[in-house]
């Protein structure tokens, strides 16, 4: 009767650890959402493009958010440059995306730039367009350069604002003083 009761006991206690043993493996293990497959986040990076050995612009982010399944990279805090030859076009963004893909930076939030050449520009939003190598945007802008401002709907341009190609309303006026 004994070695009964002890057969049960130690039968018991096989089960509980085969059950628990089980439990631990495979039950409430998180399983993993489809955005945190896909995404991948960073602070504090540096990222930079070149062609034939040079750097054709590098941004400094605080924050960024990659879509591995799109390959686009949403970004905070931008401070970078583009450059060709030696002029060189220094901007900050608040916020923007990296489309790899298609080779274009999306920089928006009260966009303000410099260039090497003593130019200011401001717009609403910037894009690049690594493919034809040009900016543009879409909404009104203002650059300012030696005293003048030119302001219109909309413009395109090559990276560094050497020559700027404004449409709509466009208008060039001297700077007040």
């Amino acid at each position: 009767m004994m070695i009964l009761h002890s057969k049960k006991l130690w039968l018991i206690i096989i089960m509980g650890i085969f059950i628990g043993s089980f439990c631990f493996f495979f039950c409430n293990k998180e399983k993993p959402t489809e955005e945190n497959q896909s995404t991948i986040e960073f602070t504090g990076v540096e990222l930079k493009e070149e062609q034939n050995g040079k750097v054709i612009w590098k941004l400094k982010v605080d924050h960024g958010k990659v879509d591995r399944e799109n390959n686009i990279i949403q970004l905070t805090g931008i401070d970078g440059y583009f450059i060709k030859d030696d002029n060189q076009l220094q901007i900050v963004a608040k916020e923007g995306r990296w489309e790899k893909n298609d080779k274009i930076i999306f920089l928006e939030g009260h966009v303000e730039g410099k260039t090497s050449d003593g130019g200011h520009v401001s717009a609403e939003n910037i894009k690049y367009d690594e493919k034809i190598d040009t900016l543009s945007t879409d909404k009104p802008f203002t650059i300012e350069k030696d005293g003048r401002i030119l302001s219109a709907d909309s413009f395109t341009a090559d990276r560094v604002l050497e020559e700027i190609t404004a449409k709509g309303h466009a208008k060039l006026k001297d700077k007040e003083k």
